[in-house]
């Protein structure tokens, strides 16, 4: 699922509840699901400082509580990845489809942040 970062944001505050009934039937399907966001994890801890984001009351911190607790409660179910813009994130979807393995067995965050991916 890519969401640009204010989408994201939106996400993880007042659509939180409704995305996380989205993960029990991804784990219900034994299904999985990518969160990928256009939006580096630095403008995630600063989202209140970019202007083109309004309407949330939300705080960074907790954004990335909510974010954590989602990858902590579906462990096995999803992963979520930051990228830089649109052109990186269309790039990274299309390396995702090319993997041949179990992409539960690829830390994508991990590939991504040592220039891999």
């Amino acid at each position: 699922e890519k969401k640009t970062l204010s989408d994201g944001i939106s996400t993880f505050s007042g659509g939180y509840e409704r995305f996380r009934k989205e993960l029990e039937r991804v784990k219900e399907d034994n299904s999985y699901l990518i969160i990928l966001i256009e939006g580096k994890y630095s403008d995630i801890l600063n989202f209140n400082n970019l202007r083109y984001i309004i309407g949330t009351k939300a705080k960074p911190d907790f954004i990335l509580h909510r974010m954590r607790s989602l990858l902590n409660d579906f462990p096995l179910h999803c992963q979520l990845l930051a990228v830089e813009n649109r052109s990186q994130a269309i790039k990274i979807i299309e390396i995702i489809f090319r993997i041949k393995n179990d992409i539960r067995t690829v830390d994508l965050e991990f590939f991504h942040s040592k220039s891999i991916i």
